[in-house]
């Protein structure tokens, strides 16, 4: 598994609501659960799946919303070692679309067809994975 990359490990600290100082050595023994989490990523979480699953739901759902709507950038899959991904035993990933901040994208998120389209590329992405691990477990 490659480190996970400063910034990534930083929002994931935020929004596991840890308060994160990488320069602090006393990090580990302050928050305890933390090197729980990180060891159990690195033991159980299915990386390289995962990774594939993330890039199929991330082109799918790009791909769903660009034929709609302008302005729908890709960017990209990122890795982090997420809370509610602990304890995850196959393939998993957190997905987040559309920034409420966003005045733009926060519109579009209140429609149902905005939310359908999203919904759509999700799932054509999750079909898309699911049969190429099929073809892989076949060769």
């Amino acid at each position: 598994m490659s480190a996970p990359k400063p910034m990534s490990t930083f929002v994931a600290a935020m929004e596991n609501n840890l308060h994160w100082d990488p320069h602090d050595p006393k990090l580990a023994g302050e928050i305890p659960d933390l090197s729980y989490i990180l060891s159990d990523l690195r033991q159980t979480y299915k990386v390289e799946e995962s990774k594939q699953l993330a890039e199929q739901l991330q082109s799918s759902v790009v791909s769903r919303l660009g034929t709609e709507w302008e302005g729908v950038d890709d960017l990209g899959v990122k890795e982090g070692p997420f809370y509610v991904l602990v304890g995850a035993y196959m393939p998993c990933v957190l997905v987040e679309v559309s920034f409420l901040s966003n005045s733009v994208e926060g519109r579009r998120l209140g429609t149902m067809k905005y939310q359908h389209a999203l919904a759509d590329g999700m799932y054509e992405g999750v079909r898309r994975y699911l049969a190429q691990a099929k073809v892989a477990k076949t060769l």
